[in-house]
């Protein structure tokens, strides 16, 4: 299989590397990248895709223009100011691409400008679509750059009279000059502001920014991956950092007697403590905070903890280091999307942690990306 889009899209670029030598590269990769701190250590688990396509459960594409028409796709490789107008990205399913090539279609036929990144002006910015693999829900978000009056009723009539498994329209504005599709406003247009997916025995309810694993069918190997490696031990109480909706503060929740989960993200706090409650989880709490005041909120607890951490790309930081230093979880994986971020992480940590092991599990297949898991035991 490979996309007709391949050399001109930034999306994937693995698409010419055989599956088996792509897993090699990132080992590889990881090995290098990490060897400082683990010398000789092996890569515990490489833990291939269930999905090596279609994989995506959340895509943003970027509108455009060519030859003067409206086109929505992704950043042309090497360039974040040129556009490649898809017609069937491979990394997401055949409703998402039918769905934003309607989408694109319709505003062609309209009046209203895409949003110009040079002169800072226009209109249309970017698209969003959630897949719910498990659900067959959908959510889409289309991002302005401003509150410009247009007809939403037509389009949200015919956008869902064509896709009736759409379960919410929604409409970002964000006039920030940087290149994000974050909105700084939202206006439900139809449905709910929410969609759902199930993972194994659990359904979750997502909202629109809040954070789910972009490869719904690798969670449950995450998961296990996760448990296998935190509770060789018992522990009387663990910690979810950068929890998001709950997704693994839920699984952990049935190994342990209480799991705190920490996230800055309001609208994702609200759909943790939502999923919990739906799904008759009782032992699990959540704080809606930055990861960085640790320390504060669990002040007064006394009992040996164990933890996972999840962050973004950008990985922890000095500050939250200190902080989470302060509580000294007796062990930890952390989990990352970016070794780069975790090598620097990791030279604060490594001072009161030892590493036990390194996995790695390919949530990105056909890109040079990778999800890695460090175990840390306390020294």
């Amino acid at each position: 299989m490979m996309c007709k889009h391949f050399g001109k899209c930034g999306g994937c670029l693995w698409q010419g590397v055989p599956y088996d030598e792509q897993l090699d590269r990132k080992e590889k990769v990881l090995i290098e990248g990490l060897r400082p701190f683990l010398g000789d250590m092996p890569v515990k688990h490489v833990i291939p895709a269930q999905m090596p396509w279609r994989y995506r459960n959340k895509m943003e594409f970027v509108f455009g223009m060519e030859n003067g028409h409206k086109i929505l796709g992704l950043h042309r490789r090497g360039s974040f100011r040129h556009i490649v107008n898809l017609d069937d990205c491979l990394l997401a399913s055949e409703t998402v691409n039918n769905i934003r090539n309607f989408v694109r279609d319709y505003f062609d036929k309209t009046s209203l400008d895409v949003y110009n990144t040079i002169r800072h002006e226009g209109f249309l910015r970017y698209l969003i679509i959630r897949d719910g693999k498990n659900t067959g829900e959908i959510l889409v978000i289309l991002v302005t750059y401003s509150d410009a009056q247009w007809d939403t009723d037509k389009f949200t009539s015919e956008l869902t009279g064509r896709f009736p498994e759409i379960r919410g329209v929604l409409w970002a504005i964000n006039s920030k000059i940087s290149d994000t599709a974050r909105a700084e406003k939202i206006i439900p247009l139809y449905g709910t502001l929410y969609f759902h997916d199930k993972i194994e025995k659990y359904t979750f309810r997502i909202s629109a920014y809040s954070f789910f694993q972009p490869n719904t069918a690798m969670v449950p190997r995450l998961v296990e991956l996760i448990t296998d490696e935190l509770f060789s031990e018992s522990a009387p109480f663990t910690l979810d950092l950068y929890s998001g909706i709950g997704t693994l503060t839920m699984f952990l929740a049935e190994r342990v007697p209480a799991v705190a989960g920490i996230e800055v993200e309001n609208s994702a706090v609200e759909d943790a403590r939502h999923n919990a409650q739906e799904n008759g989880i009782q032992n699990c709490l959540f704080y809606c905070t930055d990861v960085r005041e640790i320390d504060k909120i669990l002040s007064g607890r006394r009992e040996e903890m164990v933890a996972v951490i999840d962050p973004s790309r950008s990985g922890i930081g000095k500050k939250t280091i200190r902080n989470i230093l302060k509580v000294y979880p007796r062990r930890m994986v952390y989990v990352s999307c970016n070794w780069k971020a975790l090598l620097e992480d990791l030279r604060l940590l490594t001072g009161a942690y030892r590493i036990e092991s390194v996995s790695m599990l390919d949530m990105f297949p056909q890109t040079p990306h990778m999800e890695c898991a460090v175990t840390l035991g306390s020294k």
